[in-house]
Order: C-alpha cells, then structure tokens, then sequence
C-alpha cells in the first residue's frame, strides 16, 4: 500500500497568532493570541488515527465535558507547528468539522510527520 493512499482525510490547518490589543492606561496586552478565519492550508492530505484515540468523559450538571487526544499524519511538506488548530474536513469521517490542537510534532525517519492532537469540548446536558 503506497503513503498517498494511507492518506485518505483532509483538513484544514490554521497557525496561531499574537494579537495585538490595548488594555486601561496605554498598557498592552502581549500574551493574547488568535487564529485567523481563513486557513493557512486547505484540504491538506492526511489520515486521522481511529484506533489509537484516548476519549475521557467527565460528566457533571448540567454540563458533560469530553476531552479527547488523536493523531495524525501528514505529509513530510506540511506546513503545521505546535498550537496550530487543525480541522477535520473529511466528509463520512466521525470527526468531520471537529476541531483539534496540535500538542506535540515529530518527524518519521524524513519520511512523514506524525502530530499528536487534543480536544477539550463542553457539551450542555438536555
């Protein structure tokens, strides 16, 4: 089986940035920061690991919170650093539109990188 066929999935990646905002009496606030609406890359090819997933369900009143770790793999050329925000665009996919962290990054023998995601959601209990 070749690598461009193990990567079956697509998503979106967006990297961090440091946003600029002024706070009371001309101070500023450097330790804000954003993603942008657009992302830096669109449809990347990758695969999102199934088997390997750590989900924790805490769940509370009124609000469940499911915290969930993932990883993916990419292509050697990505464009992907730590805290940029990956989402799943995979449509038929049970992670389609969710959205991840990138937590860690290592390179596979330069042949592949392998980035491991997490998810912090807050689900309100009907």
């Amino acid at each position: 089986m070749s690598f461009n066929r193990f990567l079956n999935h697509t998503c979106s990646i967006y990297h961090i940035q440091k946003k600029d905002s002024q706070l009371c009496y001309g101070l500023s606030n450097n330790n804000e920061f954003t993603y942008n609406y657009e992302p830096n890359t669109e449809n990347a090819k990758c695969h999102f690991e199934i088997k390997d997933v750590e989900a924790t369900l805490t769940q509370g009143e009124p609000i469940n919170a499911l915290s969930r770790t993932n990883k993916l793999t990419l292509p050697l050329d990505t464009d992907i650093k730590i805290n940029d925000k990956v989402i799943d665009t995979t449509l038929n996919n049970p992670t389609c539109g969710m959205e991840f962290t990138v937590s860690f990054i290592y390179k596979v023998q330069e042949h592949h990188i392998v980035a491991l995601l997490y998810r912090l959601n807050i689900q309100e209990a009907y």
